[in-house]
Formats: C-alpha cells, structure tokens, sequence
C-alpha cells in the first residue's frame, strides 16, 4: 500500500495515481473487441496462480487501450441501471482523479498532516519564509499551514510561496483561494505561480532573496525527472542479479538537486512513491507493478465496497488516474517513461 517515512525533515509517502477504462457486464453479449478494463475480482485466498494469471493479462492489455478503436456499445432505454456501463471518457481528467483519490484514501492526508508539523518546527523562528511548492498545487495542504502560521509564538511571519505547474487553470485556481484565505487571516503574504514543468525550472525564475528561511516541497513529482533516454532491454528473463538491473545514474535528477542545494534550503520534504519501477528489464517492471497496483487495487476496493462498480464515476475515475501510471510504466521507454518510482532505501 503506502509508506510514509520522516528522515531529516523529509517525508516518503507512496501516493497512488489511477487505472482502467470500461467495465463490461458478463450478463452482456461478449463485445466485439477485447475489453482491457475487466478487472479480476479481488484475491480471495485460493487458486493464487489463476488470479495472477488474471491480472497479469489485465495489466498487459492496459498498454494496448490506446489502440483500440471501437466505440463502446449503445444501452437500450429499457436497460437496468445495475446493467449499464460506466464509459470513462478517453481523455483522463488527472486534477479530478487526484482529488477524489486524495477524499477517499488517507495516504495523502496523511502526508499533509506531516509536511505541516514539520515545516511549523522548522520554521517557527523565522520572520521571512519562502515556500516552494515542486508541483502537487493542492490548497488542501496550503491552507491548514496558512492557519498553523497565525498562531506562531513569536507572531505571524511574511510568508511567500512559489508554486511550480505546468497546469495554468490549476495554479490560478490556487492562487485565487490561498490569497482569499491569506487575507481572511491577516497574514502578509505573497504568491508567485511558474506555468513550468520541474525539466524548465531555473534558478533566476524562483526569486529567493537573501534573509529569507527557504523550503522546498515535493509531492509526487520528482520521479519525472529520472526520465532519460536510455536503451530499451529487450531480456525478457527475470533477472536475478540485481547488480545488473540497476540503473544509471541520472544527469537530470542530479543536476536539479545540485541547483536545489545551492539555495542552502533549511529543510526539503519529499513524498514520493514506495515502488521499484525504474528497473532495466521490463519483465521486473511488470512484476514490481503487478504487486504494487495489486495492493493499491485491494483499496480500491475496501474504500468502494458496497458500490456498484459499474455505476460509480468516481471509482472508475480513480481506476483511470492508476491506468495512466501502469500504460506508461509497461508500454513507453526513454523519455516517454515517466513513471520512474523508486525505493528509498
């Protein structure tokens, strides 16, 4: 599932983040065209090698969604409501994923609460303090820290914070209810949005000046950074020499912490993922992934359960936001391959 760990005043949190597409009723007719989202029922304790067998080719065909082509079928008017199908749209609204996954899972909630206490400590001396948010524009940690600031012993401080996204509606979105908040508090407060994505991101567009107590904060972000253009391994045999599966050293991950470090920070938090998802050999990443998402899927449906899965938009939703992650995890290589989690130790 998820692990959170606090070293240093940095927090590892494994997130989630979604998959799949339709669900196809087995009362139905069969479909013309395989269905990649017929998900395998929950493990239940017996035939473990059948349910692997399952999900294997369920992972497997997530890869293949974006070729098919095949419109979904057409429900006649008179069709009961627990035998219709939730088609998900093909575009995945990430944002809205991300916000029902952070209502219905405490893993994420439960990073913000930590982020919170540790800057608050960090930080509760300082008069000037500049935040730098690497990404996850969330006003759900933002706001409760605005409100932890107001009640500092030694009285509220200036406060900036500069947020890094490539999604332009999302940071004016941000900025519009933190100010509101900000102002509701009397705090004096500044906030700067960069419509750029981490590979973008310079120094001279952070704007840290001198005296000023900086933080750096990463939630689910920085793994984008180990994208590189390495070599596909073709070996489909499952290594057993780890030593032989490591990857390299990445140039870009390197040279943006170096940047980071320049700065002199006083303290950098970083959740990220509990996997290993950047090995070599595809047939280790498909492994690592089948147990991960596996686990992540057991929530789903300890979270949902009691909902008629065809029916609910916000499960489907979330299953897309995974989906995404798994597609680019198993079927793109080099810089495409995004979905580069690694383990922390």
């Amino acid at each position: 599932m998820t692990n959170e760990n606090q070293t240093n005043g940095s927090v590892a949190g494994t997130g989630a983040t979604v998959t799949s597409a339709a669900a196809s009723s087995s009362r139905s007719t069969p479909a013309h065209a395989m269905a990649p989202a017929e998900k395998p029922e929950k493990f239940s304790g017996i035939a473990f090698k059948h349910w692997q067998t399952k999900m294997l080719f369920y992972l497997t065909t997530l890869s293949l969604q974006r070729f098919i082509k095949e419109d979904p079928p057409v429900m006649a008017e008179n069709t009961p409501d627990d035998e219709r199908l939730v088609v998900p749209s093909r575009i995945v609204d990430l944002e809205r994923s991300r916000i029902i996954f952070a209502k219905a899972f405490p893993y994420l909630g439960f990073a913000y609460a930590v982020i919170n206490r540790v800057l608050i400590q960090a930080m509760s001396e300082d008069r000037i303090i500049h935040i730098v948010e690497l990404g996850s524009g969330d006003t759900k940690l933002w706001i409760p820290f605005l409100k932890n600031v107001v009640n500092l012993p030694n009285g509220t401080p200036n406060l900036k914070i500069t947020c890094v996204n490539n999604n332009k509606a999302m940071l004016e979105e941000m900025a519009s209810r933190i100010k509101k908040e900000a102002k509701a508090l009397d705090i004096s407060f500044q906030f700067n949005s960069l419509n750029v994505n981490l590979r973008e991101l310079t120094l001279d567009m952070l704007k840290v000046k001198a005296g000023e107590s900086l933080a750096f904060v990463s939630i689910l972000n920085l793994h984008v950074l180990l994208a590189e253009d390495d070599r596909i391994n073709s070996q489909f045999a499952l290594n057993k020499n780890n030593n032989n599966n490591n990857v390299k050293d990445c140039k870009r991950m390197s040279k943006f912490l170096t940047m980071l470090n320049s700065l002199s920070p006083k303290v950098l938090i970083l959740v990220e993922q509990e996997a290993d998802h950047n090995l070599s050999k595809l047939v280790d990443r498909f492994v690592e992934g089948l147990h991960y998402y596996s686990a992540l899927f057991d929530s789903i449906d300890t979270t949902f359960k009691g909902s008629n899965y065809l029916l609910c938009e916000e499960r489907v939703a979330v299953e897309q936001m995974l989906g995404k992650e798994i597609e680019n995890m198993v079927a793109c290589e080099g810089l495409e391959r995004e979905v580069r989690h690694e383990r922390f130790g």
